[in-house]
């Protein structure tokens, strides 16, 4: 009998479907088989039936890794998911340190304006304008980093797609998200910056002109 069947992942399943032929066992016997067994019931109940059945033909058959399909599949993937950890470990470090550069880039540059944001209050500033001329900052400066990192995210994508097969190149679900939560821990890192400043002397800032 001869056929043809649709793709399908062999070996694993990060791994893209390739030509494969199908041989009947009485015409290619091999030292080793695999037998699966579609059934409703929990398959952990089943493995001692399905060995009993298989030795019932041939008490010689040496029977190992008897695995439910979902252990064998998680095995399968151990790559794509070794690899998934070690970029979120370093996402982890690159954004704690993203969160402490900003911090200690405004901070600094608030130290530098702080003549400037005197000023300011002296003349009518609130609280909350002053909040929103550094967090302003914050952002704008925020927002054209992200746009570089889109566009270079956009043309490295296809890296991430050999790597991870469920990841598209220009999914804007997940950009979006990376922008926003980027947008967040900027804001938040400048928050505290950005209280210091309302913070300004408006009588130093007025001595010093």
């Amino acid at each position: 009998m001869v056929g043809v069947v649709a793709d399908n992942k062999m070996n694993a399943l990060d791994r893209s479907p390739y030509p494969a032929v199908y041989w009947a066992i009485e015409q290619m016997p091999s030292a080793n088989a695999w037998v699966a067994i579609r059934t409703k019931a929990d398959p952990g109940s089943m493995a001692n039936a399905a060995q009993a059945a298989i030795l019932a033909l041939d008490r010689d058959l040496a029977i190992t890794e008897v695995q439910p399909m979902p252990a064998v599949m998680s095995d399968s993937l151990w790559r794509p998911r070794f690899a998934a950890v070690l970029i979120a470990v370093f996402a982890a470090v690159a954004a704690v340190l993203t969160a402490a550069g900003i911090y200690a880039v405004f901070s600094y540059l608030v130290s530098r304006r702080s003549q400037e944001l005197g000023v300011r209050v002296a003349l009518g500033a609130g609280r909350r304008d002053i909040v929103a001329l550094v967090l302003g900052s914050v952002l704008r400066v925020t927002s054209m980093g992200i746009a570089a990192g889109t566009a270079a995210s956009l043309l490295l994508g296809r890296l991430l797609t050999s790597q991870f097969n469920a990841v598209q190149p220009n999914d804007g679900a997940l950009v979006g998200g990376i922008a926003g939560s980027l947008l967040v821990l900027a804001a938040v890192s400048g928050l505290w910056p950005a209280i210091r400043a309302t913070g300004a002397d408006p009588l130093t800032a007025l001595r010093r002109q």
